[in-house]
């Protein structure tokens, strides 16, 4: 059996960047991301999952990445591990703040997708997650 590591990113996030780079209108943007991340619950109900939360990356970067390793079972040292991704992650990238990581606004059916996805919260069963 594998592990599937995720990197979520909020839905605001996306659907902010996609209007910025593309031209995506917000609503489209965030619709895309509801229908991905949907999809990838419903397709992995089976399968474990790590989820590294790319809005905490900027400002919680080591522990994100040594939490994940250890997680997965790497026999490395907290030291190795950073040297292993070192220079792997660019915090000039992430030109979002961790406060858009806020939902309240957005329709249900998004706020409930990213709060499982943020709860690391995966059901392993055979039937799809409805929302």
């Amino acid at each position: 059996m594998y592990t599937i590591v995720l990197c979520l990113r909020s839905p605001l996030g996306v659907a902010l960047s996609l209007k910025r780079r593309n031209g995506i209108p917000l609503e489209a943007g965030l619709r895309l991301w509801y229908e991905y991340n949907i999809r990838f619950l419903n397709e992995t109900s089976q399968t474990p999952v790590i989820v590294v939360d790319y809005d905490n990356l900027k400002s919680n970067f080591e522990a994100e990445v040594t939490t994940h390793f250890e997680e997965l079972g790497s026999p490395l040292t907290a030291g190795e591990i950073l040297d292993s991704v070192e220079g792997f992650y660019d915090t000039g990238l992430n030109h979002d703040p961790t406060e858009r990581r806020h939902v309240a606004g957005l329709p249900r059916s998004i706020r409930r997708v990213y709060e499982i996805l943020r709860a690391r919260t995966f059901t392993y069963r055979n039937d799809p997650v409805m929302v």
